[in-house]
């Protein structure tokens, strides 16, 4: 099914997977979000307003969160990508640009993997935000199997999550299994290499320079999954530099030069 034919009600019918903030009834390229651990749709809610007048934005929704809050939350890598796979299959009709945050630049990855595997539409580009290539390990593993305050505690430290998020004990309580999951599923997250040369895939890496979490070479490495073009490029600030406003104005002008180009 080539969803641009059908127009603009035909993203209804995807509303449980895909946030749609800003259609476009002829979008020339369309940009995919897949939001960071603990969060969803709302993680990017605004940044449309950066957004060319041809290019359509769109957020993954993940089961657990949102629209979803009475789904499980899914904790197996291939699972998830399988169901993304599927859901996504009917928007890859003009030139997709993936760009994910953290676990969403894992799940990003994950994805394009899962297109190369069975000869589907890939991507044009992949944006990597603020997550550590594959072959380097975690700095802090098992995070998930620590008991909720200390988890709490570590995921302050590292600035993992905005201090926004553990002001008020309700909040801490109705996050606690979406974060602990996602967390779960970055943690025991296993890939192969992705071939020789890598995905044929132009892959383009940013992150914060005072980022404990995913260190600038946990950043750089990526350069060793794509056989096209590859770039990086660090910003003030630290896992989430991208919420700062100078420094989320630079990221989404640099994103736009490069969507111009497709």
């Amino acid at each position: 099914m080539r969803v641009r034919s059908k127009g603009l009600e035909s993203r209804k019918q995807f509303s449980r997977w895909l946030d749609f903030p800003r259609p476009v009834a002829e979008p020339t390229v369309r940009l995919v979000f897949f939001p960071y651990a603990g969060t969803g749709v709302e993680a990017f809610r605004g940044w449309d307003r950066f957004m060319p007048d041809n290019v359509e934005l769109c957020s993954v929704n993940y089961p657990g969160r949102g629209k979803r809050l009475n789904e499980p939350v899914v904790t197996w890598v291939p699972d998830l990508i399988a169901r993304m796979d599927r859901a996504l299959a009917p928007f890859m009709d003009v030139p997709v640009v993936f760009f994910g945050h953290c676990m969403g630049g894992m799940l990003c990855f994950e994805l394009t993997r899962a297109l190369h595997g069975r000869g589907g539409p890939m991507p044009a580009s992949l944006f990597l935000s603020g997550v550590r290539a594959p072959q380097c390990p975690s700095l802090y593993p098992d995070m998930h199997a620590l008991a909720d305050d200390e988890f709490v505690s570590v995921v302050k430290a590292l600035g993992l999550r905005p201090d926004s998020l553990f002001e008020e004990d309700a909040v801490v309580k109705s996050t606690m299994a979406v974060l602990k999951g996602d967390f779960q599923l970055v943690e025991t997250w296993e890939t192969d290499a992705a071939g020789p040369g890598g995905l044929p895939v132009p892959i383009h890496v940013f992150g914060g320079r005072d980022d404990r979490f995913v260190p600038e070479p946990h950043l750089r490495a990526w350069d060793e999954h794509t056989s096209q073009d590859f770039s990086a490029r660090l910003f003030p600030g630290g896992h989430f530099y991208l919420h700062d406003d100078r420094a989320g104005e630079a990221l989404f002008s640099h994103i736009c030069t490069a969507l111009a180009s497709l």
